[in-house]
């Protein structure tokens, strides 16, 4: 085997190992938080967001980057009406910081959500939507698009998939009827995290290093 084939089968296989790592014990934290939630948001309340899981439809790279930007920009949606004690706020930047870190850079523009129609659900049936998306990245292997991506319009977005139920925690439909459109914010949801890319990448510098 050439050296360069080495390299990068072996890049390709530290990536893997860090990706299913990563993404399995953030779901396993997911799934010890829904209870928590109930514990503090009561039955009746909502969040309007932009997100629905008829997005959530297929697992092309761009699509995929997609999901995470709409994800992240709900769960900011959320933050605003939290305060900052609120015991699930760190969490919450936890689960902003790696939807970022899947979408930044690879976006050619950043879009208004606003112009996706708005959705009401609780707490508990975002946090399932974000565990669907999880599952379905983690199942394809974390993919990333290799070039920057041009965000699908809403149009698009519906035609390339159909609806279907993505979100765990008896998190239903129903829970997303309703609701009226959300004052935007001026600054957009950003990410805590200064690196576009997820951690696990800088797993194979040492490889390369001995590999060289």
């Amino acid at each position: 085997m050439s050296r360069p084939v080495f390299i990068l089968l072996s890049v390709l296989l530290v990536q893997g190992r860090g990706c299913d790592y990563f993404m399995k014990n953030l779901l396993s934290i997911m799934e010890n938080e829904h209870g928590k939630f109930r514990k503090v948001f009561p039955i009746d309340y909502k969040v309007t967001h932009h997100y629905n899981d008829s997005l959530l439809s297929g697992s092309d790279p761009c699509r995929m980057v997609s999901v995470a930007y709409m994800l992240s920009d709900s769960w900011a949606q959320l933050r605003i009406n939290l305060w900052e004690e609120n015991i699930h706020n760190s969490f919450i930047m936890q689960l902003v910081e790696k939807l970022d870190n899947i979408f930044s850079g690879k976006l050619q523009k950043l879009p208004d959500p606003s112009v996706f129609p708005p959705v009401s659900s609780t707490p508990e049936a975002l946090l399932g939507f974000t565990s669907a998306f999880f599952s379905t990245w983690l199942k394809e292997r974390c993919p990333s698009p290799v070039e920057p991506c041009v965000f699908p319009s809403p149009t698009s977005f519906h035609k390339e998939g159909k609806r279907s139920n993505h979100a765990p925690f008896n998190a239903t439909l129903d829970e997303m009827e309703g609701g009226k459109r959300p004052q935007r914010s001026e600054v957009p949801p950003t990410s805590l995290a200064t690196t576009t890319h997820p951690s696990y990448i800088f797993w194979c510098f040492p490889l390369l290093w001995t590999v060289l």
